[in-house]
């Protein structure tokens, strides 16, 4: 089972247009989070992440779609916290999942690609 370092979320441009830079300069933890912020490359609007079918009894797939090729990992984790499956692709930009769950419960799917992270909830009865 492979496993891959969390990604943070990309949030660039969220700090622009918060004032001139006379305001920042007053309050310089503004002016952290702006420079921390723009060394993030840009998400792309265009993302689609689509769980089949949920809820369902076990068997489901992941499909993703990004505008650009990158590498992606999917874990899956119990509702106790607990690592139950960890797939990943590399140099593509559509990607399809197929995965298997034995113990009905809730799980989250946490997705992380080079450019962003998605996490999904899943029902299994």
């Amino acid at each position: 089972m492979a496993t891959a370092n969390p990604i943070p979320l990309l949030l660039e441009g969220v700090a622009e247009g918060r004032g001139s830079d006379a305001d920042v300069t007053a309050k310089p933890h503004l002016n952290e989070e702006k420079r921390s912020l723009q060394q993030v490359p840009e998400v792309h609007p265009s993302s689609t992440y689509r769980l089949l079918p949920n809820p369902n009894h076990g068997k489901f797939t992941v499909e993703i779609a990004y505008p650009v090729e990158q590498d992606v990992t999917v874990t899956v984790y119990a509702s106790d916290g607990k690592k139950v499956l960890v797939m990943s692709g590399k140099g593509q930009s559509n990607y399809r999942f197929e995965g298997q769950m034995e113990t009905a419960g809730h799980y989250l799917i946490d997705i992380v690609s080079d450019m962003e992270r998605k996490t999904l909830k899943m029902v299994v009865n």
